[in-house]
Formats: C-alpha cells, sequence, structure tokens
C-alpha cells in the first residue's frame, strides 16, 4: 500500500475504531464562539454568543467550544453534558459588574459559569477567568482586626458583598446524579 492510501483511509480507519470503543471524541464538534457573534473587545455582552456555542455543541452530542484569544465580557453561562471550554492562551472571560447579567428565571444563586446535573463537562486551557470581584465588594466599615484573627473572615474583614449581591461562587460544576 503506498504512503497515500494508507493516509487517504487513516479517517475512516479511526472512526471504525472509535465507534468500536465508544471514542466519541473523535467525531464530536468543535466551534467558536466568534462563529456566534462574540466580539473579543472587552465591552460587549457575549453572554448570548457563547450559551449558543455551548448549546449547538450539546445539541451535536458534544465536543469543544473554544474561547479564542480576546477579552469576552460574560454575565452567566451554562455548560451541559460533554462539552469541554477550552480558553485558549490569550483569553479571558471577563465577568460582568452588573449583577443581573448573573440571573437566569427560575435559576440557582448567581454563578458565572455553572453546570447542573451534568456529566463529562470539562473547563480546559491556559486562558484566564476574571470574576471582576472587586466590583461586587465595598468597604464594610468595622475596625480593623488584630494580626492573629486577620484570617477568621471566610471572605474579608475590611471589605462586605454590596447589598446587589454578588455572584457566588464563581464556578459551580455539579455532576449528574446516578
Amino acid at each position: 500500500m503506498q504512503r497515500r492510501d494508507f493516509l487517504s483511509t487513516l479517517p475512516i480507519a479511526l472512526g471504525v475504531v472509535a465507534a468500536r470503543h465508544g471514542f466519541s471524541q473523535l467525531a464530536q464538534s468543535t466551534k467558536s464562539i466568534l462563529d456566534y457573534g462574540a466580539k473579543p473587545d472587552g465591552r460587549t455582552l457575549n453572554t448570548g454568543a457563547i450559551q449558543r456555542a455551548i448549546d449547538d455543541v450539546f445539541r451535536s452530542g458534544g465536543g469543544t467550544v473554544i474561547v479564542p484569544q480576546g477579552i469576552f465580557l460574560t454575565g452567566r453561562i451554562e455548560l451541559k453534558a460533554r462539552v469541554t471550554l477550552n480558553l485558549q492562551s490569550g483569553s479571558t472571560l471577563l465577568g460582568s459588574t452588573s449583577i443581573n447579567d448573573y440571573t437566569f428565571p427560575g435559576s440557582n444563586p448567581r454563578h458565572l459559569i455553572f453546570a447542573h446535573d451534568a456529566d463529562d463537562v470539562t473547563l480546559t486551557g491556559p486562558g484566564r477567568i476574571d470574576g471582576q470581584g472587586p466590583s461586587f465588594w465595598e468597604p464594610s466599615g468595622r475596625a480593623p482586626s488584630p494580626p492573629e484573627e486577620e484570617w477568621a473572615d471566610v471572605a474579608s474583614h475590611s471589605l462586605v458583598p454590596k447589598k446587589s449581591g454578588r455572584p457566588s461562587p464563581l464556578l459551580d460544576l455539579s455532576i449528574a446524579n446516578g
């Protein structure tokens, strides 16, 4: 068999091996959030575009949603079963500073990235997630703690969440029951 003949049959052979051994990863889709209208400018709210990419990959049976280089402002997004969110080098998911961007009707508390009763959910890559935490805190007005008690507060002694609330926790990934 010549090399070109072997290489032309390789994808078919890999597909047969994958089907026999349950390696569905080879057939899974890969989508960039840019294909769904996301803008990497750090100002445009991209929640809808990111969620459409996740939903599309989920409906196709699973795969990877790519967050390419750039700064993507977003509110709450929901990961789904068999979906990998890959933050590529130089990418940032930038959490919105508006608490209203973290709520869904009838949903659990506010999170930036959320998955509930979903299995095979993956968050990968060298990119960053910046929840812009300081935007949701204000001075507490309490006197400073003595040095031996500075660690006692879970979040902060000198800061408290703003009255409007804050996203918490930033990531909430739960596995499917059973």
